[in-house]
């Protein structure tokens, strides 16, 4: 079914004002208010301000329906067919070999999952301008560091260490031996 609406979310808050580090604020105001006058009714639209509070994805979910739209009132598919999906399409595979190639890397560093994580580090507001490959970033630093932290656990359990600590620890114990080469 095709639809005669427009969607725009708009950095404005309660009082329809722009984020004060924006350069042309008046011009978004005044473009906020063309838009609406151009769509004439036929313009979804979202706020910044509903993002603080919360209600955003209700307030889109209400818009749409009341144009005649219809929103499931759970996920499109379950979480065990979405799992199913990833995996028949081989990304499983793909997304294991990435995990494999960055804990070697990560653990070879020597550096903490905080520094990692630190790197990331935005308030609010900035990741509501960041672009995608920042989140992307974020959301695999937020997955790495469960998987990370399930490994550690599993090797301290077993009383066993990877490869990579082994390295550390060979080179803790020659730099603070006398061994002379």
């Amino acid at each position: 079914m095709i639809y005669d609406l427009y969607y725009e979310h708009f950095a404005l808050d309660k009082n329809y004002n722009p984020p004060d580090y924006f350069d042309n604020r008046d011009k978004y105001v005044e473009d906020f208010k063309i838009k609406n006058k151009l769509f004439n009714g036929n313009l979804v639209q979202t706020f910044s301000y509903q993002k603080y509070d919360g209600t955003l994805f209700e307030s889109l979910t209400q818009q749409l329906k009341s144009k005649g739209i219809h929103v499931p009132e759970e996920n499109a598919i379950s979480v065990q067919d979405a799992l199913s999906s990833f995996k028949n399409a081989g990304y499983f595979t793909a997304f294991s070999k990435l995990l494999s190639d960055f804990l070697e890397k990560f653990k070879s560093s020597e550096i903490t999952i905080q520094v990692l994580k630190d790197n990331f580090e935005a308030n609010f507001i900035e990741r509501l301008f960041e672009d995608i490959q920042i989140k992307r970033s974020r959301a695999f630093v937020e997955i790495f560091e469960i998987i990370f932290n399930a490994y550690q656990k599993k090797l301290s359990n077993e009383n066993k260490l990877d490869f990579y600590d082994m390295i550390i620890q060979g080179k803790e114990y020659i730099t603070t031996s006398d061994i002379k080469f």
